[in-house]
């Protein structure tokens, strides 16, 4: 009795983790369908559109980067419930985008929640679960990737061809499972952090994210527009600059910018 009390409590937890991580998915393959009714709607090219799912992963994986360091010091379910909130929040803003350049701003704030979860969810499955059920429990999670495909698919063409509803309507559609997973974790799920925090590196951090930002775009600006153009050219010269000082932040040299401070933090240590 007390096994199949546990066993139900775990997969509660499961589920109300699956409910917030379900909505990442589930917006890009609504988004990724409706892209000809966004393209008819705004008045944008194909290319145009096609920084509209850019700008969402571009913020995702730079959020991913630092979210997962944030959640080990301060609580990974305290991070994944705000990812949850601000996700549903940048869905309504996207909704509500009067302009393109406005709906590109509030796709790359969706971006940064979307990895404030899912920087967070393996490691709150994995101290949900023993070690001999946890791949079990990853592989439901990913199923549940695999089934918001299904779904959205069929959600974007009923809300897209529906003549009271419109391809706006695509964003907010992420927005109940967004607050169903909020006062589910919170409930459910048991805090947890990092048993040791690192030291901090900052400075390393934003490197890391300028450069990663910056050579998705040149990327995608010269397969969209042209190879050849001072456009690209300038965005390739940023992307060299911002990787050239992250490796030399990383090297034994650069390295040496952060030694006063920690030496002045042992000291302060030992004299305490």
């Amino acid at each position: 009795m007390r096994t199949a009390t546990a066993d139900h409590g775990k997969y509660a937890r499961l589920a109300g983790l699956i409910t917030g991580y379900f909505a990442i998915g589930l917006d890009s393959y609504l988004v990724i369908m409706a892209l000809p009714s966004i393209v008819s709607g705004l008045k944008i090219s194909f290319d145009q559109a096609g920084w509209i799912l850019l700008m969402l992963l571009i913020g995702r994986q730079c959020s991913v980067l630092v979210s997962g360091r944030i959640g080990d010091k301060y609580g990974r379910k305290s991070m994944f419930i705000a990812g949850a909130a601000l996700f549903g929040f940048g869905a309504i803003l996207s909704t509500l985008a009067p302009v393109y350049w406005m709906l590109l701003a509030f796709r790359v704030f969706q971006g940064f929640a979307a990895g404030m979860m899912e920087a967070n969810f393996p490691a709150l499955v994995t101290v949900s679960f023993p070690t001999k059920q946890r791949g079990k429990a990853l592989g439901i999670a990913s199923a549940s990737i695999a089934l918001s495909a299904l779904v959205g698919v069929i959600l974007s063409g009923v809300i897209c061809y529906s003549p009271s509803l419109g391809w706006r309507y695509i964003f907010v559609a992420v927005v109940p499972f967004c607050l169903a997973a909020i006062p589910m974790v919170y409930f459910l799920v048991p805090e947890s952090r990092g048993l040791k925090a690192g030291p901090r590196d900052a400075p390393g951090s934003v490197l890391m994210l300028w450069t990663l930002a910056s050579l998705a775009i040149f990327l995608a600006y010269g397969a969209t527009r042209s190879w050849t153009s001072n456009v690209t050219f300038i965005l390739g010269a940023i992307t060299l600059l911002g990787a050239l000082l992250f490796i030399y932040r990383r090297s034994p040299r650069g390295a040496r910018f952060s030694a006063p401070s920690c030496s002045r933090s042992r000291t302060s240590r030992s004299a305490s």
